[in-house]
């Protein structure tokens, strides 16, 4: 008898693992499968998969103490409690814990189980999944939102949401500031609420809140805001519509444009300014040119009074030098004589004549010379009493 007994231990065990497989549905072959005992939790059956997650041959992991074994101490605990909860209230349990590989590694993994009874033995029926890939993506999709976090929070443009009725449902720092509202200030709140917007800009507002209801996005738009202090800023607004949480929001970009607003009115006084200035010089200009085309004129007028009076003078030399010249003295001397004998200078002569003061100061040195003169009184009056400037 003391043979026997192995013998039909171990044929009602293939018995309850044959009977276990064939009630079970199948499951994916990536997925863990293990049948345990209870209340001890020894491991009985299991598939590839199993031993392939754990790093055990299927002969090593069969006869474990499932839970005690392969569950990571640190969450052990914790895993036993949420089991025990689970099993009371639904009579089956899911959990998330962290298995213990041969090489001591850890692996997140969801475990599933329920109760069944095979060949009147109490067992349980596991399906594990390795969710290391799925936690992977978690981190990544909660790194990529803690980057997007940090982006709108700490951008130089003011950026909110609201919702489809215009109500704030969050801001970034910048929005706070542009506006002077704490962000719990403008949550639950619209622009009408708080009046941020003069009456005048407002249906402007509802043009583009109707757009984004629409689906589509706005701006660049220009809108004089209120802040909370009474001051006023020009900003520049852009839309657009988005999906978060399967709720369409409007994502707002609000910036500050007060300081280059202020640097184009500027820009456009200093313009006109300077056109102003442009127009009196080209209007004192004009009124030079002017004086100095009526100066030219009288410039003209002067030398042609001088030519004439110059002709005149020659005739009068002309028809002397015809009659007598006891002196020999040239058409040039005795014109230059005539101006002697009306006092004027050598410089006076050149102007008249349109010669040097130097060249006239020469034919006065001849014409004294010629004449025996000492002096220019005296040639003048020998030529007048010889008639040699009648």
């Amino acid at each position: 008898m003391a043979k026997e007994a192995p013998t039909r231990e171990r044929m009602e065990e293939a018995e309850a693992r044959s009977e276990e497989k064939y009630d079970r549905p199948p499951e994916p072959a990536s997925d863990a499968v293990l049948t345990v005992t209870r209340p001890a939790g020894k491991i009985v059956d299991a598939n590839a998969a199993a031993a392939e997650m754990l790093g055990y041959s299927l002969p090593e992991l069969i006869g474990l103490l499932g839970p005690r074994e392969i569950v990571a101490p640190e969450v052990l605990e914790q895993t036993q409690r949420e089991w025990v909860s689970q099993m009371r209230e639904s009579g089956h349990y899911c959990v998330e814990t962290v298995w213990v590989r041969k090489d001591g590694s850890r692996i997140p993994v969801k475990v599933s189980g329920k109760p069944i009874t095979l060949a009147g033995r109490p067992l349980l029926h596991l399906i594990a999944r390795d969710i290391r890939e799925r936690e992977g993506a978690e981190e990544a999709l909660k790194e990529s939102e803690e980057r997007l976090k940090v982006l709108f929070e700490f951008a130089p443009d003011a950026y909110y949401l609201n919702d489809l009725r215009g109500i704030f449902v969050d801001g970034n720092a910048a929005a706070e500031e542009i506006t002077g509202y704490k962000r719990e200030e403008l949550i639950g709140k619209s622009f009408l609420t708080l009046q941020l917007l003069p009456p005048k800009e407002i249906p402007k507002a509802a043009a583009a809140l109707a757009k984004n209801v629409a689906g589509q996005p706005t701006g660049p738009d220009e809108f004089t805001l209120n802040r909370k202090d009474g001051s006023q800023v020009t900003v520049e607004i852009r839309t657009f519509p988005v999906r978060i949480n399967s709720q369409t929001l409007v994502l707002g970009i609000a910036r500050d444009v007060t300081k280059r607003k202020q640097a184009e009115e500027a820009l456009r006084k200093a313009h006109a300014e300077l056109e102003m200035r442009v127009q009196e010089r080209t209007a004192d200009l004009s009124s030079a040119n002017e004086q100095l085309q009526q100066e030219i004129t009288e410039r003209k007028r002067i030398e042609e009074a001088l030519q004439a009076a110059r002709d005149e003078l020659e005739g009068k030399v002309e028809r002397q030098l015809l009659r007598r010249n006891p002196y020999g003295l040239t058409f040039r001397e005795l014109t230059v004589l005539h101006l002697v004998a009306v006092g004027e200078s050598d410089k006076q002569i050149g102007l008249k004549l349109g010669i040097s003061h130097f060249t006239a100061e020469k034919h006065t040195s001849n014409i004294l010379a010629k004449m025996g003169a000492g002096s220019r009184t005296e040639a003048a009056a020998r030529a007048l009493r010889e008639g040699l400037l009648d």
